[in-house]
């Protein structure tokens, strides 16, 4: 097999991933506007850690959506500390850069301190 052979094979591959991953897209889109309640839910069951279940999925109050009624989330757990006892503990969860080319980095591990000295100095007021 030649390198153009071999190249045009991996273009054609790429090409059929790109399709599949646009048409899983459009499908789960698709989902999301006709079954808003069943895809959100779904997600929300699969992706995050809740201390109590919710009892209803969304409920739609003009102009407004309530989400997950009576459910039970904590929101910093789910941001922070679960990433503790994997080997994201000390990757990345924020970098930041100013325009002057200062540069910081946020480890998951340094949020969950920072977090909880806020926290606490919270508790203190």
């Amino acid at each position: 097999m030649t390198e153009e052979q071999s190249l045009k094979m991996g273009q054609q591959e790429l090409e059929e991933k790109a399709d599949y991953n646009m048409r899983y897209f459009k499908h789960l889109f698709t989902l999301s506007k006709e079954k808003p309640s069943e895809f959100w839910g779904s997600l929300a069951q699969d992706l995050l850690d809740w201390y109590e279940p919710w009892k209803e999925t969304m409920r739609q109050e003009n102009p407004m959506t309530k989400w997950f009624l009576e459910g039970k989330i904590n929101a910093s757990y789910n941001a922070v500390d679960i990433h503790l006892n994997t080997s994201r503990k000390f990757k990345d969860a924020v970098v930041w850069e100013s325009e002057l080319g200062e540069r910081k980095i946020v480890t998951y591990q340094d949020m969950f301190y920072e977090v909880n000295r806020w926290a606490n100095a919270l508790l203190e007021l």
